[in-house]
Order: C-alpha cells, then structure tokens, then sequence
C-alpha cells in the first residue's frame, strides 16, 4: 500500500554512524514505492534535510533559499567531510591535552634536579665542611703529634690517656689545654697546640686598678690565672669557693683552688669578672 510505503518513508532518519551518501541511497529506494511522481524530488528533499541527525548541517539547509535535492545531496556531504576532519584533528589535539595532565606535577621542573648527596665529613675534626676552611688545619694532633688534624679523627692507635680516648667526656666538665703556661699574665682558654693559625688579639683593660693584656677568645666560656699570677696581681683579692670543673684536652683534670672577682674597665663599659684560680 502506498500510504504504507510512504510512512516508512517519512519515518526514515539518518542512523548513528550512518554516511551521508548512504543514507541518500535508502531513501531513493524507499521513495521508488510511494508514487511521488513529479513531486519526488521535492519530497525526498524534504525527507533528507528532516531526518539529519548533524543539528548544524540540518541549520545550515534550513537556512539555504531555493534549496533543490541536488544542491542539499552537494552541501550536506562537504558539511560532513569537514566535520570529520575536525573531529579527527580534534582527537589528536585531546588526546595530547590529556597525556599533559595526566602528567605528574612537578615533573618538568624535577627533570634537571639531581638529589643532593650529603658531603663527607671533614678528615681534620669529623665535622660536616669542607677541610679547606677546617679551624684545626694547622692544629697539632695529641695523639701521633701529627700536624693538621685532631686526636678524634686520627687513624693511628690511641697512645696516652685511655680514659680520655675510649671513654666520651662528661659533659659537667670543661676543657682547655694543659699546655698553658701559667707564668704568662693570663692563662689562655681552648688553645689545642702551639702552632695558631691566626694572630692573637690582645685587649689592655684595667682590672681592679691594676693594667693587663687579656687575650681576646670568643670561643672562651671563663677566664683562668694561676694562683701565683692571683697572689701577684691581686693579692687584696678574697678568693671565694668554686664549683667549676675543668679538664684539659687531654682528659687530665686540673685543680681549681677557687675563684676571684673581679671589676673590669675596658674604654666606657665596666663589669664583674669572676675568674677561676688554678693550682
């Protein structure tokens, strides 16, 4: 029945995946059994531009004037090429915008960073710094007597005091040299060998009216005099009880006898001093 045939017809979209050029082809064989006779390139027309399922090539033919069969067939398939091109170009371009984020953060920056490998510790005194600028580069060793490195790196057997080689030091102790030499004005704190690296610095104050050359130590946390130099320099001094413990480098404690104070001038600037007394 025509009525049949023409219903099929007009019910007729183009299917997903479908091509243009077949989906024309179904309908010139559906169209052969509906009798259109002079009004079939009108309908079949009619029928295309209705069953497109691209919106933006059914708005462009909607938009034509004087639209005919041939010239929606020429339209619709330049449209769908072009659509196709920029669909395939479109992929490429997603498919590298993905792969970017889909990169880790961070990661071109870290391409070019090399991890930091701890440096080795400094063959003078075993501290983490480069031995060129090492404070004991020029220091005596007590243990091989050895120039340029100290007794807690040495690699040659332990000799002298195995209390103060094998066991570590307590920490209620302070230590300087045993080396000092108490017929000097002022005992010297902290002084690892005999050979310095740098030149002292001597600072004239006055102390208890009396004028001395005190040796400028930074590293220094008391100052020391013998008890001769106390009994000398300051013998109004009281010489009061002390609770300090030293040690000297090597271990061997030393005894304090007590402690003095003293008033201290140096330019504008006056303070108390209280200095430990060795035996």
């Amino acid at each position: 029945m025509v009525i049949a045939e023409r219903f099929h017809f007009h019910k007729r979209d183009q299917r997903e995946h479908e091509k243009i050029s077949d989906y024309c082809t179904t309908l010139k064989k559906a169209s052969e059994r509906c009798e259109f006779k002079a009004f079939l390139d009108e309908a079949s027309r009619d029928r295309f531009v209705c069953g497109l399922k691209s919106r933006n090539i059914q708005k462009k033919l909607l938009a034509e004037q004087d639209l005919t069969w041939n010239k929606a067939l020429e339209i619709a398939q330049e449209m769908e090429s072009a659509e196709q091109q920029a669909s395939n170009y479109g992929g490429i371009g997603m498919q590298a915008v993905n792969t970017l984020k889909l990169r880790p953060r961070g990661l071109g920056k870290q391409r070019n960073v090399q991890k930091k490998e701890p440096g080795k510790p400094c063959f003078r005194c075993g501290a983490q710094h480069s031995p060129q600028t090492c404070k004991f580069k020029n220091e005596q060793c007590h243990n091989c007597k050895g120039i340029a490195h100290i007794s807690k790196v040495c690699k040659k057997p332990k000799t002298g005091d195995k209390q103060c080689d094998e066991k570590p030091r307590n920490s209620s102790f302070r230590y300087l040299n045993d080396s000092l030499n108490y017929d000097n004005e002022l005992g010297e704190l902290f002084k690892v060998g005999d050979n310095e690296s740098e030149p002292s610095v001597i600072v004239p104050v006055k102390t208890n009216a009396v004028d001395l050359n005190m040796k400028l130590d930074t590293g220094a946390s008391l100052s020391v005099i013998s008890e001769q130099q106390l009994k000398d320099k300051f013998p109004k001094v009281k010489l009061e009880n002390s609770n300090v413990r030293l040690r000297a480098y090597t271990g061997k404690e030393l005894t304090i006898v007590g402690q003095a104070i003293v008033k201290v001038y140096y330019g504008d600037q006056e303070c108390e001093l209280p200095i430990q007394i060795i035996k």
